[in-house]
């Protein structure tokens, strides 16, 4: 396929429309590849809707997982390191830097 989806994911808001569809279908294999068939090409989409089967949904939720954590190992700094941080901006008046 060759394609890369991006999706923004914001707190307090709902996951973005077809962002599950999207990862059910990058997960597809073995007997759940039956859904890339031709005669499935314009129902695709909506059959994504729902999880595909249970061991589609456990590795979309392994790959989620392992998403996250890669990213998490890229902050050089500890939730302690960034309290502090938090911390003595409100000190200083930096309202920005708190929610």
């Amino acid at each position: 396929m060759g394609e890369t989806g991006y999706f923004d994911i914001v707190e307090g808001q709902s996951l973005p429309s077809g962002m599950l569809q999207y990862i059910r279908l990058v997960a597809l294999c073995g007997s759940d590849a039956f859904l890339l068939e031709s005669i499935f090409r314009n129902t695709i989409w909506g059959h994504l809707e729902l999880p595909v089967t249970r061991s589609n949904e456990e590795l979309i939720c392994r790959v989620v997982r392992d998403a996250c954590k890669f990213v998490i190992s890229g902050f050089t700094t500890t939730i302690e390191k960034d309290e502090k941080l938090l911390e003595e901006g409100k000190d200083l008046g930096w309202k920005w830097l708190s929610r």
